[in-house]
């Protein structure tokens, strides 16, 4: 059971998220606040939440998105935080994910806010973003290093040193096959490297050698 968390101070759109959750079997929706300030005494009353959505635009009070979010990801290192929003100003994007952010939402982008994936994308280990913002990656104005979640940067080294498989990546990293074979898809994807199979040399090769050379990660020692 994923177990999430909900900060929107749109009531409709916290009461339309928190229905669209908990629909999903395997997903447990077990708090929902209304404004930024709150996410300490919502970690504080769930220290085992996985997954929260946080909204930036709140209408009342002042929140500062960007040392909130440092101190929600330094306080509980295991914790997705994943950015709903209208904002997509690339430098805000740029330091959210800079912050600790595990995702960035962009909430018109309606044909790709399937919440349901995404939170269970986030669970999993993939960084994950709306259309709109993987085009401003794209296009430059975001670093490329800041949409790898540590979890994909441990596979890409583990395939720069040699890893030639599902399992031994798995083993190396203490991990499933079937959660390496799943961010070895997203990474392949984000690397815009055709395939989503770690068996497959040219294929593994060219993840690689694109990681170093977007200096994702470092050169084989």
């Amino acid at each position: 059971m994923i177990r999430v968390g909900i900060i929107e101070d749109f009531p409709l759109m916290l009461m339309a998220i928190q229905h669209m959750l908990e629909a999903q079997e395997g997903i447990a929706v077990v708090d929902v606040q209304r404004h930024g300030s709150e996410w300490r005494a919502m970690l504080d009353k769930h220290p085992d939440m996985e997954v929260l959505l946080l909204d930036l635009g709140m209408k009342t009070g002042v929140f500062d998105p960007v040392s909130n979010i440092q101190e929600m990801t330094r306080r509980h290192a295991g914790l997705k935080v994943v950015v709903l929003t209208s904002y997509d100003t690339p430098s805000l994007i740029r330091e959210v994910l800079q912050a600790g952010a595990h995702g960035y939402l962009i909430k018109d982008d309606v044909e790709t806010l399937n919440l349901v994936e995404i939170v269970e994308s986030a669970h999993a280990g993939a960084k994950v973003f709306s259309k709109r913002v993987d085009e401003i990656i794209a296009d430059g104005r975001v670093d490329r290093h800041l949409i790898f979640s540590p979890e994909q940067l441990a596979v890409l080294r583990m395939m720069a040193q040699g890893c030639r498989t599902n399992e031994e990546v798995a083993d190396a990293l203490n991990t499933s096959v079937e959660q390496v074979k799943f961010l070895v898809t997203v990474v392949y994807a984000r690397l815009q490297v055709r395939g989503a199979f770690i068996t497959n040399d040219e294929h593994r090769l060219q993840a690689v050698g694109k990681a170093i050379a977007w200096n994702i990660i470092p050169p084989p020692a």
